[in-house]
């Protein structure tokens, strides 16, 4: 005899965070939040997942998700903090944003774009070495913070580059230490790139968001206003958007995404 099927969860009504999944419960309808490392235990899409009512403690499977990047699922969190008006985590948060934007475009130049290229092959094992790739590129920049990012994101863009062979990719690693040390000048960038990339660029080199986080989560303990918060808010989103838009990034996010959501089934 077959197993009789699981309630599952109304697709159309739930919450998805980069930390967490809400949604009712199919049996007793109260709202549940599941955090998806402890109690969903994967770090893929939820829909499929079998998890257990918090509430009446019936099981039922989750069938929908949302698989966002990481910085977007940080622009969203915002939202939440500043209704609950947690304007240091607001900031926080949107620093978090940004590196993670970062750290996605040197991806794209690093990983993605040469994928796309088959510069790792074009049969099953391009996967095997596209993961290894992967790792490599994390495991240099593991530990870079904020300007250390954005100075390998100016290299990147700034002097366009491209990676057409492997040995390329792991040339340009090795040396990684060596841009992220770097910071162009403004006559740089004016020097380099045309119009409205230039004002993209500078308006990202004049960001100080890293600063006033620094500031709160040292000793400082700094408490900013709603006022700061809703204007660094504003900066971060327009700035974000508009190198996306300017260095004409939104095709091969879109590429990511679907690849991250087929992917991430499988986890």
């Amino acid at each position: 005899m077959s197993k009789p099927e699981l309630p599952i969860s109304d697709g159309d009504n739930f919450k998805a965070t980069y930390e967490n999944y809400e949604m009712a419960c199919p049996n007793c309808k109260e709202w549940n939040i599941f955090n998806r490392i402890t109690d969903i235990r994967s770090i893929g899409a939820a829909c499929g997942k079998k998890v257990r009512c918090l509430f009446c403690g019936e099981e039922f499977q989750i069938v929908d998700d949302n698989v966002e990047e990481k910085y977007e699922y940080f622009l969203e969190d915002y939202e939440d903090l500043l209704l609950q008006k947690k304007y240091m985590y607001c900031i926080i948060t949107l620093c978090q944003a940004c590196e993670a934007f970062f750290m996605k475009c040197i991806d794209i130049k690093l990983l993605w774009e040469p994928y796309r290229r088959s510069v790792f092959g074009v049969d099953d094992m391009k996967f095997r070495l596209f993961e290894e790739y992967h790792e490599k590129i994390d495991k240099y920049f593991k530990h870079f913070p904020y300007w250390s990012l954005l100075n390998v994101f100016f290299d990147l863009y700034l002097n366009s580059r491209s990676f057409g062979t492997q040995d390329e990719i792991m040339t340009y690693l090795k040396k990684v230490s060596e841009f992220s040390g770097n910071a162009p000048s403004k006559d740089e960038i004016r020097t380099k790139c045309k119009d409205r990339r230039a004002k993209a660029l500078l308006a990202l080199k004049r960001l100080d968001i890293h600063e006033i986080r620094n500031k709160i989560a040292h000793k400082d303990g700094y408490r900013p206003t709603r006022e700061e918060v809703e204007h660094y808010n504003a900066q971060v989103i327009a700035i974000l958007n508009d190198i996306v838009e300017v260095f004409e990034l939104g095709e091969i996010l879109k590429y990511c995404d679907i690849s991250n959501m087929m992917e991430s089934i499988r986890k």
